[in-house]
């Protein structure tokens, strides 16, 4: 363990070791440069050993290895934890057989002083080959399987078929093995903190609130993930009475939306606790306050509430840090007569940042003095010596001075407040933004984090990384994952493509050989692995639909609806494509990728206005004119403005309200557009815009609007994306759906909610064979991978486009299929094959989550002990898969 640390700590270690057979010493010199790990375990023979190797051995892949000896266990283990794969322990050696023909597995040789069992082999990351791999096996009839246990009996088929015959049985383990932390027993007593609010909650609100407050209490994390309408704010409001219950005084903040600041969540919490304390936190003087009373206790429920563009306010900065010469001592150890002496040899003189507290040298994790551009902008990487951990930026006097208030409060009153309340969290997400950073420094200063979002994932796994880190940074860790490496956890947990460009060198500068260059690009795609809902969400989440709480709801219906263009419009498309197409093929054969945006951005947009889209040009050259667009005339009114106008005038003939979304409403406004063509076609229309209408007021104005009998409401959807009670708009129309599933999922559900009499429908209108088509395909698989984390593994809505998604979401969709002949309340909970379009029957209440392939798959045996090494750690308390016993096997 002394070599495998001083290895660790890139000191060089001279090791002797005895030649078999003979009386010599072999001595070796040990040097190690760069990050390394560290694995240690013991043989059967109780020795340990430490197996010391570079990081960078394994990029792109991933280390298996056992003491033992049994490579087979040992690649079994690699995929049963890091898939979402079935496999039986008798599969084990034909699998390390084939994947070794295949070079999926390349074993590694050990050298070692003595006799080792150990057996190591080196496996690239990524599901795809062994999926394809395991179902060639099975449809050849190679892979045993079991007979006689679930609907079915597949002896050979695809792999999908054989998951669906065992879903029964999955399930069955999980409710008999998985237990939640609370369970609703009908006719057991409500506690009085829930049952004594002066509004009382509905039975699953209730529910949720007594559930989350037993999490908080046995952590200091949680997540409510609860679908637009279900009543956040009010099971937020009774999470906190209920685990602060018996204290005498609490203190509770909230941070926000400005709107809602202002508005509908002081309203709740009088509405609920009237005689809580509310406070405003609006300025630097009210945080001042706060600070004078930092060694008072609470007298009472105490709220307070400050905006997230408060919060993320901040002052500039510069680097502490001073650019120098620095003096480095330079010592020689050596042992004379039996003790250790050091001498003094030299100084070295070196040129770099001096840590201010400190005074010595900033170096990187190689050794080697930082460059001067290293503190070009703080950064996480930049901001603490690493060292000596002292603080290297500083506030910068000579300009603006402002406040801070998540900084004040982290550095000044952490501990003050009791619960941090989080709400539209996802939209808190960002990596390196001014409200993700003021999230990570207040939810460090409160001593429990509730964290509220009716749309937790946008589609991409990235999504959750920095999310996850603010909120649990312990089990973050325990992942051995890196915050400054978000890729990391996008290779581990999310759906990362891979493409690899090959150039053959021509002959001048291979005269002799034949050479080729290799370039690879790698970029993120919709969807996510259920190992990061097993792993971080299944005991700090819970989730909610309004189903759950309101199952009298009317319907709710998403229908897209493709229109063809005229023959005017379709052709001055198609040759703009034509030119845009050439222009970008040519950009990319010269590496370059500047022509993308103009592109992306020109085709969906030149559909809806083609009578001023301006020509676009090179951003590299700006006088090069890459296309023109043909000027159509504006006063014709088009087919998917056609259909807009028959869809407001059906909602007035019905008596409902019709909101209507458009994207682009700045530079190349459509809003005033359909304004005029709507008011032409002798309908009454509001437009609401961010410039006119402050966010605060925008509640108000909406009310107004509908007093005066406005009968079409146009407006951004980011306009309305949270806190909004529009019950009087059951139509809706996305005339532009967007790209942001945050967006589109809020904002499509601001009419179904609690007090909706009507049916809801909302339809995104796109061109067909359009960039927009392509944009609603990409929108509908982000919206799959985003709520079949939440356990919503339906196909129905807009997420029916998503043909060819990935797998382990169609294995997932077989699965949960299989739930609906249980007969139980946990398969009505859990079942999500009911159509959105039909009324929801009311269900029982429970506290399982919705299924997931993590539930079915994963859960079925509790771990006593550690199991694993590193990142593959299983702590105990852990539900983990075991199909031996599962099947019946011993």
């Amino acid at each position: 363990k002394a070599i495998a640390a001083a290895i660790a700590e890139h000191r060089e270690v001279r090791v002797g070791v005895p030649v078999p057979g003979s009386e010599y010493v072999e001595w070796k010199d040990l040097r190690a440069e760069g990050r390394h790990r560290i694995l240690t375990g013991k043989t059967a023979e109780g020795h340990t050993h430490a197996l010391v190797f570079s990081r960078r051995f394994l990029a792109g892949g991933d280390l298996v290895l056992d003491w033992q000896g049994d490579l087979a266990a040992a690649l079994l283990r690699w995929l049963q934890e890091t898939t979402t794969l079935p496999v039986l322990p008798a599969w084990g050696p034909l699998l390390l057989e084939e994947a070794q023909e295949r070079r999926m597995v390349q074993p590694l040789a050990i050298h070692a002083a003595r006799t080792l069992t150990l057996a190591a082999a080196s496996v690239p990351a990524g599901e795809g080959r062994w999926e394809e791999l395991l179902g060639e096996l099975v449809r050849r009839g190679s892979l045993a399987i079991p007979e006689g246990v679930g609907r079915g009996e597949p002896r050979a088929g695809r792999l999908e078929e054989y998951l669906a015959a065992w879903a029964p049985a999955l399930a069955e383990r999980v409710q008999g093995r998985h237990r939640p932390r609370y369970v609703p027993e009908p006719g057991a007593a409500r506690h009085p903190a829930i049952a004594g609010l002066a509004r009382p909650l509905y039975e699953p609100q209730a529910d949720m609130a007594e559930a989350l407050a037993r999490t908080l209490a046995a952590q200091r994390a949680a997540l409510l993930i609860a679908e637009m309408g279900s009543g956040k704010s009010a099971m937020g409001v009774a999470t906190a009475e209920r685990l602060f219950h018996g204290r005498g005084g609490y203190r509770t903040l909230v941070l926000a939306p400005k709107h809602l600041v202002y508005g509908k969540w002081p309203r709740e919490v009088r509405a609920e606790v009237p005689g809580a304390r509310i406070t405003l936190l609006r300025r630097g003087s009210d945080l001042l306050k706060l600070w004078e009373r930092r060694s008072e206790a609470p007298r009472g429920p105490e709220w307070y509430f400050i905006a997230r563009d408060t919060a993320k306010l901040g002052y500039f900065r510069r680097p502490g840090a001073r650019w120098g010469e620095a003096r480095t001592p330079r010592w020689a150890e050596a042992e004379i007569e039996g003790q250790a002496r050091r001498t003094l040899i030299g100084i070295e003189r070196e040129t770099g940042w001096r840590c201010p507290d400190c005074g010595g040298l900033i170096r990187d994790k190689d050794g080697n003095p930082v460059p001067r551009a290293w503190f070009c902008a703080p950064r996480a990487d930049n901001a603490a010596c690493p060292a000596c951990g002292g603080r290297l930026w500083q506030a910068d006097l000579t300009r603006i001075r402002r406040f801070a208030p998540a900084d004040f409060i982290h550095h000044h009153l952490r501990g003050f407040f009791d619960l941090g309340l989080f709400d539209e969290i996802h939209q808190l997400s960002g990596q390196e933004t001014a409200q993700g950073n003021a999230l990570g420094s207040l939810s460090a200063s409160c001593r429990y984090q509730l964290g509220l979002s009716g749309t937790l994932l946008n589609g991409y796994s990235s999504s959750l990384h920095a999310l996850l880190w603010r909120l649990f940074p312990g089990s973050m860790a325990a992942e051995d994952l890196d915050y400054r490496r978000p890729m990391q956890w996008v290779q581990r947990y999310g759906v990362l493509e891979r493409v690899t460009r090959t150039r053959r060198e021509d002959a001048a500068s291979n005269a002799m050989s034949r050479g080729k260059r290799d370039r690879v690009n790698m970029r993120e795609k919709p969807g996510t692995s259920p190992l990061a809902y097993s792993r971080f969400l299944l005991d700090a989440a819970s989730f909610m639909t309004l189903d759950d709480v309101a199952p009298w709801l009317p319907p709710y219906r998403e229908v897209p609806e493709p229109i063809e263009m005229d023959p005017e419009l379709a052709s001055a498309y198609r040759a703009l494509e034509g030119e845009l197409l050439d222009a970008v093929r040519q950009a990319l054969a010269m590496n370059s990728k500047r022509l993308l945006g103009a592109y992306v951005q020109t085709l969906l947009g030149y559909p809806d206005r083609p009578w001023d889209w301006p020509e676009i040009r090179d951003p590299a050259d700006p006088e090069r004119v890459i296309a023109v667009p043909r000027k159509l005339a504006q006063g014709l009114i088009r087919a998917k403005e056609q259909r807009l106008i028959s869809l407001c005038e059906e909602g007035v003939a019905q008596g409902r309200g019709t909101m209507v979304f458009a994207q682009y409403t700045g530079r190349r406004d459509i809003l005033a557009h359909l304004e005029r063509i709507l008011a032409q076609a002798g309908l009454r229309v509001a437009v609401l815009r961010a410039d006119t209408v402050p966010v605060e007021d925008r509640e108000e104005w909406i009310a107004r609007q509908e007093a005066r009998g406005a009968q079409v409401l146009l407006t951004n959807p980011k306009l309305v994306e949270t806190g909004m009670d529009l019950v009087n708009w059951p139509s809706a129309c996305f005339f532009q759906p967007g790209y942001s599933v945050f967006t589109l999922r809020q904002a499509s559900r601001r009419a179904w909610r609690i007090g909706q009499t009507q049916p809801v429908h909302v339809r995104f209108m796109v061109y067909s064979g359009s960039m927009q088509s392509a944009a609603l395909l990409l929108m509908s698989k982000k919206l799959d991978a985003a709520e079949a984390i939440e356990g919503r593994l339906n196909s129905d809505g807009l997420k029916a486009l998503a043909s060819d998604e990935d797998g382990s979401l169609a294995l997932a969709r077989l699965l949960v299929g299989g739930l609906g002949e249980l007969p139980t309340a946990e398969a009505a909970w859990r079942s999500a094959a009911a159509s959105v379009a039909k009324p929801p029957a009311a269900a029982a209440p429970s506290g399982l989550h919705k299924a997931t392939l993590a539930d079915l798959t994963r859960h079925t045996r509790v771990v006593e002990a550690v199991e694993g090494r590193g990142r593959r750690r299983v702590f105990p308390g852990q539900v983990v898969l075991d199909l031996d016993d599962l099947l019946g096997l011993r």
